[in-house]
C-alpha cells in the first residue's frame, strides 16, 4: 500500500502542471482510429495555445446530410464548429491545419503581441515588431517554446514578417515575448598550421536583416592577440525550407567578416583580415556553431597569419 502511493505521489510531482486538459466525446458509432487521430490533434494544436487551467470540451459526431464528421470545440464562452470531413488517411493533418487558424477564434481577443498568419516559411503579426530583433515565443501556459526574429515590415500591409530559429512547433495566437539584441560567444580555433586561437564575441542585431554588427577580441598562438569590428549574417534555414522539420526549425546559416589589428610577440602591429561560414543550431537562449574560415594578417615585414581554420563556439543570448 505504501509502494502504491508513493508511486501516486511521484506521478503527480512528474505530471505537467497548469496545462489546459481536454475532455473529448464521441459518439459510439465513430471508429476508434478516427476518435484517436482528433484527439492527437486537439492535443497538439490546440493544448499548447490555452491557458494553464483551461479545459477545452470537444465532440465529435456524424452528419447525416453529408458525408463530414461535425466537431464542436468549446473553450469557457465560446465555440467553434468544424465539418472534419470522411478521408481518414488526411484526418489529423487536415485537421491541424484547420485548428491553427479556425483555434484562434477560441483564443478571444489578444492584446499582447503574437502570431497572428501562418505563411509557407514563417508567421506575419500585425504589431509592429523591431526589425532583425529576435523574440522569444510563449505558449498558452507562459513557457517558452521557441524563437523567431523579424526579418521584414511591411507599412502598406502593417504586418511584421518572422522566421523561425528555434524551438518546437508554433501556434498561432502565442505571444512574442522581445529578447536582447546583444549577444555573447566564445569560440576556439584550430588553423591548417596546427596553432590554436580563442576568441569572445560580442554582436547587435541591426535593423537590417539578416545583419548584425560585432566586436571581437581574441588570442592566437604563437602570441598574437587581436581587436576586431566587422559584420556577421545569419538566416534561419526555416526563412528557406520552412517549419515542419526540426532541422529546419533550429539551424541558421551564418557568414561573418572582419578586419582588425593584432599585437605580436615583437610588440609589432599587424593588419588582419577573417571571413567565417558557419551553421549555428538554436538551443534556448544558447547557440552552437561550428564552421570553416580563412584569414590572414601581416606587419610591415611579413605574414603573420594566413590560410584556413576550423571553428566551434556557443554563442548566449540574455534576456531578463
Amino acid at each position: 500500500m505504501r509502494q502504491t502511493l508513493l508511486l501516486l505521489g511521484l506521478l503527480v510531482l512528474l505530471s505537467p502542471l497548469g496545462a489546459a486538459t481536454l475532455a473529448l466525446d464521441a459518439d459510439p458509432t465513430i471508429d476508434a482510429k478516427v476518435v484517436s487521430l482528433v484527439e492527437q490533434a486537439l492535443r497538439q494544436s490546440m493544448l499548447p495555445r490555452l491557458g494553464a487551467d483551461g479545459q477545452l470540451d470537444a465532440r465529435l459526431e456524424t452528419t447525416k446530410a453529408v458525408q463530414a464528421y461535425l466537431l464542436t470545440l468549446t473553450y469557457g464562452e465560446r465555440s467553434i464548429f468544424l465539418d472534419v470531413g470522411y478521408e481518414v488517411e488526411t484526418l489529423g493533418e487536415r485537421l491541424a491545419s484547420q485548428l491553427d487558424q479556425d483555434g484562434l477564434a477560441l483564443l478571444g481577443e489578444l492584446k499582447h503581441p503574437h502570431l497572428e498568419y501562418r505563411l509557407g516559411s514563417g508567421f506575419a503579426s500585425s504589431d509592429k515588431l523591431e526589425v532583425g530583433h529576435p523574440y522569444w515565443v510563449l505558449n498558452g501556459q507562459g513557457l517558452r517554446v521557441g524563437q523567431v526574429v523579424t526579418t521584414k515590415y511591411h507599412a502598406d500591409k502593417e504586418l511584421s514578417f518572422l522566421s523561425q530559429r528555434g524551438g518546437k512547433p508554433l501556434g498561432l495566437g502565442m505571444q512574442l515575448v522581445g529578447m536582447s539584441p546583444f549577444s555573447t560567444a566564445l569560440s576556439a580555433s584550430l588553423d591548417q598550421a596546427g596553432r590554436f586561437g580563442i576568441d569572445v564575441r560580442l554582436s547587435y542585431a541591426l535593423a537590417r536583416y539578416p545583419f548584425y554588427l560585432v566586436a571581437n577580441v581574441g588570442y592566437a598562438q604563437p602570441g598574437l592577440s587581436h581587436v576586431d569590428l566587422g559584420l556577421q549574417s545569419l538566416i534561419p534555414l526555416s526563412h528557406l525550407f520552412g517549419t515542419k522539420h526540426h532541422l529546419g526549425r533550429t539551424l541558421s546559416l551564418g557568414a561573418q567578416a572582419l578586419v582588425g589589428i593584432g599585437l605580436g610577440l615583437a610588440e609589432s602591429l599587424t593588419l588582419r583580415s577573417e571571413g567565417l561560414l558557419f551553421l549555428s543550431y538554436q538551443m534556448g537562449s544558447f547557440a552552437l556553431m561550428v564552421g570553416g574560415g580563412n584569414r590572414i594578417g601581416a606587419d610591415s615585414l611579413a605574414l603573420v597569419e594566413e590560410g584556413l581554420f576550423f571553428s566551434v563556439g556557443t554563442a548566449y543570448t540574455y534576456t531578463p
